[in-house]
């Protein structure tokens, strides 16, 4: 790769990366979590927040598919749906 004059490095751990200069230079680091080393139209975009829990969005998804609070009861209820908490 590096004879083909391609931009090449290895591959770091996470652990390794959150300790690296350069990723904290670019501000990509944000409480453990690692963002995308690039800008898009100048602007880094913004580190991910964590995944949410197992269940967590449940509710709001199937709200926002058009089910109501009754409907969305009864799918938890019977196993269809799991919802954390």
């Amino acid at each position: 790769m590096v004879a083909a004059d391609v931009a090449v490095g290895r591959v770091q751990a996470v652990s390794e990366l959150l300790m690296d200069e350069q990723a904290g230079a670019l501000g990509i680091l944000a409480g453990g979590l690692v963002g995308l080393p690039l800008s898009l139209d100048g602007a880094r975009p913004p580190v991910p927040g964590r995944a949410p829990a197992l269940g967590e969005p449940t509710r709001a998804a199937l709200a926002a598919a058009g089910y109501g609070e009754a409907a969305i009861a009864g799918l938890i209820a019977s196993g269809a749906a799991h919802a954390a908490g």
